[in-house]
């Protein structure tokens, strides 16, 4: 793939042209078509690694199953992670639980496990439990 210099490059290179005829369309439709490349390529890695969106059920994740969105408002892409976690309920069984979204689908694929049971029991630096 060619980097944003080559294309700006290339895109100087046509500008320069002159003469009548002397753009053919392969080129200008190759510099569009490895343009978008990049720009697609820019844009996966720019949402990738993170949770996109907590959902407060699995449920209501299951529900959003076939065109799920980001908290952001753009579409999740497979493979893109979301969670379930209710602060009104905080020991529900899902609290925690991190999916995969497969395009469509869910795929759990870890958990972080019920944190509220961890905050209740925290401990001071001397070993006694507090909270």
């Amino acid at each position: 793939m060619a980097t944003i210099y080559e294309l700006k490059r290339r895109a100087q290179e046509l500008s320069a042209k002159k003469d009548s005829l002397s753009i053919s369309p392969e080129e200008v439709g190759g510099l569009i078509d490895e343009t978008l490349d990049v720009i697609n390529e820019a844009e996966k890695n720019q949402i990738g690694l993170g949770i996109r969106n907590t959902y407060t059920t699995v449920a209501e994740m299951n529900a959003d199953s076939t065109s799920p969105v980001g908290s952001d408002e753009k579409p999740l892409k497979f493979g893109q992670i979301v969670t379930v976690y209710d602060e009104n309920t905080p020991d529900a069984v899902d609290n925690g639980n991190i999916y995969a979204f497969q395009n469509p689908g869910w795929k759990l694929v870890s958990t972080t496990g019920n944190l509220s049971v961890y905050a209740k029991k925290r401990r001071c630096r001397n070993g006694k439990e507090y909270g």
